[in-house]
């Protein structure tokens, strides 16, 4: 946003409607705020559509795997499992940046999808179209979790937990595992 030196927070906020209407709405109308999660129509609402293109905005990296971590997250959505992305973690400890810590993986929040089924109560970051265009065109998967190696950034995905941790053994430098 252009934001004049006198800006107010009235003309800011219609800035940022307006913004939304041009921008984010014709993206969501693209599948009539639907997404298909386990072969089925799922109606959503664009404050859904909005939180959900945030979380995949601050989780993924390169933009040829957002359909396939978007499909890990309607899978996950649809069997009532936590998200479990640091990017929450970390907006819930009030944290930029970097691994979010045990303490603020377990940190009480609605915001921290460590701790709480479901979407946040709202958007973590601000979005790009690539995300929303993601979300439109998600991968019919059975993904359901997925991790960024340390070693050469790329992301690896896995149906079970026990894949998961194998690949994450594999590719995370100093990785140490979560269940034994």
């Amino acid at each position: 946003y252009n934001i004049e030196e006198n800006e107010t927070v009235e003309s800011l906020i219609t800035k940022m409607v307006k913004a939304t209407n041009e921008r984010v709405v014709p993206l969501f109308k693209k599948n009539n705020g639907e997404w298909i999660i386990n072969n089925e129509k799922v109606k959503i609402s664009i404050h859904d559509y909005i939180t959900m293109a945030s979380i995949l905005e601050k989780e993924s990296t390169k933009t040829d795997e957002n359909k396939l971590i978007a499909s890990v997250f309607f899978n996950r959505l649809a069997k009532g499992m936590k998200l479990q992305t640091d990017p929450s973690a970390n907006y819930a400890a009030d944290k930029l940046t970097g691994a979010p810590t045990q303490r603020e993986l377990s940190l009480q929040s609605p915001y921290n999808t460590y701790t709480t089924v479901g979407l946040p109560p709202g958007p973590i970051a601000s979005v790009g179209v690539a995300s929303y265009e993601a979300l439109n065109n998600a991968e019919t998967t059975d993904y359901l979790y997925f991790l960024h190696a340390s070693k050469d950034g790329k992301a690896y995905f896995s149906k079970t937990y026990e894949e998961h941790e194998n690949l994450a053994k594999e590719h995370i430098e100093g990785y140490i595992p979560s269940r034994s």
